[in-house]
């Protein structure tokens, strides 16, 4: 692959465990902990034994960022239930993503598994720009300990006179005073969530006090693959962004 420098990593994750438990678990705390150790573009060839919308919204894809492009066929395992699953796929980082295409391919030995993948990536296309949201860092469920004078009115008082910037037009029939108090509770909730953890960030916060846009690709060349990314927008695993204006 001319002009990549890629790091390719192929994985199977055992169907009688969890997706993110036992040695699934182990597997993939050695693949974020390698991934994090290159800083280069990654791609995940993998048996998932799970669908592609499963392993998009699991804890350790969202963790990394990754985006799932699996063949665009009915199943790729003569699996239960009949016909099959999608449960061959490939996971990788946003850089990627749009240069690559995951194409369906069948003479191969490896049954019950019909479909092998065909990894192709070309830097030979263009790339559609568009604005999209700057969205936060997830925040996962941190567990103590707390100190006890670390109340959540604590961290709504620390907020006292925020107020939300957004990058977008105004609306005549928007609320500012209840616009603001949405920000300060937002933070107050975001910066309560996070204390706990000694790996807390700013970059964690800002869902209703701060939204901006920013250009990202929008094109992706994989038009006969299927493309699966969960949203990274979460406040524990609620995936529902709620950042707009109030309006009376």
């Amino acid at each position: 692959m001319k002009g990549w420098t890629l790091h390719l990593i192929v994985a199977y994750f055992d169907s009688g465990w969890p997706f993110e438990a036992g040695p699934n678990a182990l597997k993939w705390q050695a693949i974020c902990t390698l991934i994090q150790a290159m800083n280069a573009p990654w791609l995940i060839a993998a048996d998932c034994n799970r669908t592609p919308d499963e392993v998009a919204h699991s804890y350790y894809v969202r963790y990394l960022k990754g985006v799932v492009v699996a063949p665009s066929v009915e199943f790729t395992c003569a699996s239960a239930p009949p016909p099959g699953r999608v449960i061959d796929m490939v996971i990788t980082s946003r850089t990627c993503a749009p240069y690559l295409r995951v194409l369906p391919f069948y003479d191969h030995p490896f049954k019950p598994h019909v479909v092998g993948l065909d990894i192709r990536l070309s830097l030979d296309m263009d790339i559609d720009m568009a604005k999209a949201q700057v969205v936060p860092e997830e925040i996962v469920q941190y567990f103590g300990p707390r100190n006890e004078l670390d109340t959540w009115e604590h961290h709504f008082m620390a907020f006292d006179g925020q107020k939300a910037h957004i990058d977008a037009p105004w609306s005549d029939a928007a609320n500012v005073s209840l616009t603001d108090l949405y920000a300060r509770w937002s933070l107050a909730n975001e910066s309560y969530m996070i204390s706990p953890s000694p790996l807390a960030s700013s970059k964690q916060m800002g869902r209703a006090s701060n939204i901006q846009f920013e250009d990202v690709q929008a094109s992706f060349s994989n038009v006969d693959s299927q493309v699966y990314v969960a949203p990274h927008v979460s406040m524990a695993d609620n995936e529902t962004l709620v950042s707009w204006r109030f309006d009376m």
